[in-house]
């Protein structure tokens, strides 16, 4: 076994503790409103929408995750699904893409930049 110094080792921890803490992103979105700026709690809105793929047929959401990269309100959505099996998953994942898309500007009032999906598991009806 290869033995590191200790103070390496703590100089080491130390900087991936501190690029942890910088990429780490804030629980809130930036969110404009008639009344002025305000913040939506990202857990919130990844809820809001994994619902709308949830209401779906032959989709359901595993995960989402929401970016709010630049300096405007708009966001990023990277989504897991799974699907039921035989369905056209073309179809299906550019029907779950315009959703969202629709829902963020309708529902959470961010406009949505990007949409990925992932496919991770089908399912038998």
């Amino acid at each position: 076994p290869v033995q590191v110094p200790a103070p390496t080792l703590e100089a080491a921890l130390g900087r991936v503790r501190d690029a942890a803490r910088t990429r780490r992103q804030p629980e809130a979105l930036r969110l404009d409103s008639p009344l002025g700026p305000n913040r939506l709690a990202r857990a919130a809105a990844a809820a809001v929408l994994r619902g709308v793929v949830d209401a779906m047929d032959g989709m359901r959401a595993r995960s989402c995750r929401i970016a709010q990269p630049g300096p405007d309100t708009a966001i990023d959505v990277a989504l897991t699904v799974v699907a039921r099996l035989g369905l056209d998953l073309a179809h299906a994942t550019a029907q779950v893409r315009r959703t969202v898309f629709a829902a963020g500007e309708q529902a959470l009032g961010l406009p949505v930049r990007r949409v990925d999906i992932e496919v991770v598991d089908l399912w038998e009806a």
